[in-house]
């Protein structure tokens, strides 16, 4: 288990484990998660998500085929999956072209976010202290979440004192990470934490024109459901006037959006 999992992983499901227990012990709470789940999980939804995955599927299989992956980042692989994946896909609506989603996801993939989960997550502090600290910084990170919805000037306080309080606890963890990488890099340097590194690296780019294509997918669709149900024509005369839209738009998103 030790070699499967670190503290701060443990940690993490111990604390999901105690949720998921007490979220079932309560009617209410099972039937608002029920209710989500089912509105989540349409063929609407759904099908573009697992199609979306494809090119990210073939592309492991490569790496697979010359043995860059094997299953000992199959951990690390779903990570990534239930992760980022998914905020990239939940994302589509705010895509806008294709530069501007790859400048998007390499500023998001290979800035601080990667450091951070790759460093920071290789040194991780005692069980019981990742204990402690798992519950502390989600409620910190909440709440200033929370706090970035509120409008008026009485909470910007609020605000920047949870920024500023996230962005401390932030530097406290990355200064332990770089006190305990500093007595013993050794085993920060190995092939392994390399393919660690890199791996969700190829994956967020591979999946970047996944995320694309379903955005335009649904551009379209808004479009063709406006041609449907607002034009009083003929089928025929509806149907060129798509054709004539896919001409026109190509691969944009932005101009197949309206913009």
């Amino acid at each position: 288990m030790d070699d499967l999992f670190n503290n701060r992983e443990v940690a993490l499901g111990v604390w999901a484990i105690g949720l998921l227990a007490f979220a079932s012990s309560k009617e209410l709470v099972r039937k608002s998660f029920a209710d989500v789940l089912k509105s989540a999980l349409v063929p609407k939804i759904i099908l573009p998500l697992l199609l979306s995955f494809i090119p990210t599927a073939l592309v492991v299989t490569g790496l697979a085929y010359f043995n860059l992956w094997d299953m000992t980042v199959l951990k690390e692989t779903i990570y990534w999956a239930i992760g980022t994946a998914l905020v990239m896909f939940g994302s589509v609506n705010k895509v806008s072209s294709v530069k501007g989603l790859y400048k998007q996801t390499a500023k998001d993939t290979l800035k601080v976010v990667i450091f951070l989960e790759f460093f920071v997550g290789f040194y991780v502090f005692p069980f019981w202290i990742e204990l402690l600290l798992v519950p502390f910084v989600t409620l910190v990170i909440l709440l200033s979440v929370v706090a970035d919805y509120q409008k008026g000037k009485e909470h910007e306080f609020t605000k920047k004192f949870l920024k500023g309080f996230t962005a401390v606890v932030g530097i406290v963890i990355l200064l332990c990470a770089l006190i305990a990488f500093i007595n013993n890099p050794k085993p920060l340097f190995t092939y392994q934490n390399l393919e660690l590194f890199l791996l969700p690296i190829i994956l967020s780019f591979t999946y970047t024109a996944s995320v694309y294509f379903v955005a335009l997918y649904s551009k379209y669709e808004l479009v063709f459901n406006r041609i449907d149900h607002f034009l009083k024509l003929s089928n025929s005369n509806k149907r060129s006037i798509k054709l004539t839209a896919v001409r026109r738009c190509g691969l944009s998103v932005y101009v197949a959006g309206g913009g």
